[in-house]
């Protein structure tokens, strides 16, 4: 082959890898990210307080573990304590920064609300920031005690502790429930022993023996909840001490109890103090705030059935049963569990439901029940525009652990002669069975019209798959 063909081959093959080098472009420009410009961008839109610019900056898995986060935290918890740092006028200036790979590490001056309230104007914190495909992975900061300021700042914290040892234990509970309230992980930690037995929500109808912690890692552990849940409060009312032993009326106060209607809960306080910390606390439920917390939590699932049912969103309504939930017809089906309880509603939908609630109340803590009126397919072929239904619900916390349907015995009444009349028609037309269904249909128990989703024909038609 002459030269010139050997060129014009080479000339070939390069135009042939042109494509596939420029595909690889945008995967090679990803990995030339500059992680110290993402973390600078990062701080400047958390001092501006850019909440969803600055989340949109890490990965979904993010870990965040700095004094907000003492023992890491990532979701929502991650995504609360970013909005507190927001909410304090924290400001964070970097001093330097450089990477190595995807990891950079960084010395930034911090300013806030609680620094300022502690007699410090800043201090200075070393950071460590991971990367992965061009996202913030990993966020960890620590204090920079070789900095003056933040040496003394730092050793004020370890005085407060030291001094609460003095306190009077109404004092040292008192500082304790502050903490908390402020999401101030550092400050509870110094107030607690390293074995202390932390005990909240005890006496409630869901779970009667609380939820427990332990130690300072437990205190990290209960504020992470507390930050999910929103807005926390919790406040101290008539406390007296007789020893090291505390007690006090507690007013707890959360967003989803506001949600509710119900907050503030009052609960019974009670705590032990050793040496200026607490060695035991225990919040619990009076039987009456406990009663009528479980009380809204039952409507409250009723009612989130009733609209995600109305809006034919079965995944909603499901999440409002316990797993081994046990869901009755109004033909006596017994349905257990939540995929036989998707089946049925799924055929609901497909048949035309509609429902029009006429009343929903609760009638024990745990239990609900409702009337109204229901519309389907089945029904409409009868002649008839909707039918009189009750339902009860029965509910552990804020899921439901049985539901059961009935027509009234008026309305078993209508349709059974609707069916009747059907079954006469001449030769021909269309009829419809199902009729010996509503001739042992059970007496009524009350609730929702969202709940009267038992349908007749369809209620008949799974009882029959049930027994086949």
């Amino acid at each position: 082959m002459t030269q010139v063909g050997l060129q014009y081959r080479r000339l070939l093959g390069l135009v042939a890898l042109l494509p596939v080098v420029l595909l690889a472009l945008p995967s090679v420009a990803a990995a030339q990210v500059d992680p110290v410009a993402v973390f600078r961008q990062a701080v400047d839109t958390r001092n501006r307080g850019d909440l969803a610019g600055f989340l949109a900056l890490f990965t979904p898995d993010a870990v965040r573990q700095d004094g907000s986060c003492p023992t890491g935290c990532s979701g929502e918890v991650l995504r609360r304590s970013f909005e507190q740092n927001i909410a304090e006028h924290f400001e964070a200036t970097v001093l330097s920064a450089q990477a190595a790979e995807n990891t950079v590490t960084a010395r930034a001056e911090l300013r806030s609300d609680v620094f300022r309230a502690r007699g410090a104007e800043r201090v200075v914190s070393n950071f460590t920031v991971q990367l992965r495909d061009g996202k913030i992975a990993r966020w960890v900061s620590t204090p920079d005690t070789s900095d003056p300021q933040t040496a003394a700042y730092q050793a004020a914290l370890q005085a407060q502790a030291a001094q609460a040892q003095t306190a009077d234990p109404v004092a040292v509970v008192a500082a304790y429930v502050a903490a908390t309230n402020a999401g101030d992980v550092a400050a509870a930690q110094a107030l607690v022993t390293p074995d202390a037995v932390l005990r909240f929500g005890v006496g409630s109808v869901a779970s009667p023996d609380g939820t427990r912690f332990t130690g300072p890692e437990g205190v990290a552990a209960r504020l992470q909840v507390t930050a999910a849940a929103g807005n926390v409060h919790d406040e101290v009312v008539a406390p007296q001490a007789s020893g090291d032993r505390v007690t006090w009326t507690n007013l707890h106060s959360n967003d989803p109890f506001r949600r509710l209607g119900v907050a503030p809960l009052v609960q019974r306080g009670e705590a032990t103090v050793q040496q200026g910390k607490v060695a035991a606390l225990t919040l619990s439920f009076t039987p009456e705030d406990a009663a009528r917390l479980q009380m809204a939590q039952s409507l409250d699932a009723k009612q989130t059935f009733d609209a995600a049912l109305a809006a034919g969103d079965v995944d909603a309504a499901l999440a409002t049963f316990t797993p081994d939930a046990r869901f009755t017809t109004p033909g006596g089906a017994v349905l257990t569990g939540t995929a036989a309880i998707r089946a049925y509603l799924q055929e609901l939908i497909a048949g035309g439901y509609r429902a029009t609630m006429a009343e929903s109340r609760a009638v024990a803590p745990d239990r609900v029940v409702s009337r109204g009126s229901i519309a389907l397919d089945q029904f409409r072929r009868l002649g008839l525009a909707s039918v009189e239904a009750t339902a009860e619900v029965v509910a552990l916390g804020s899921r439901i652990t049985a539901f059961t349907v009935a027509l009234t015995p008026a309305a078993a009444a209508r349709v059974q002669a609707a069916q009747a009349a059907a079954q006469r028609r001449p030769a021909g037309l269309p009829r419809t069975g199902g009729a010996e269904l509503f001739a042992q249909l059970p007496l009524p128990v009350a609730v929702p019209a969202g709940v009267a989703l038992l349908a007749t024909g369809l209620a008949a038609g799974w009882s029959r798959r049930r027994r086949s």
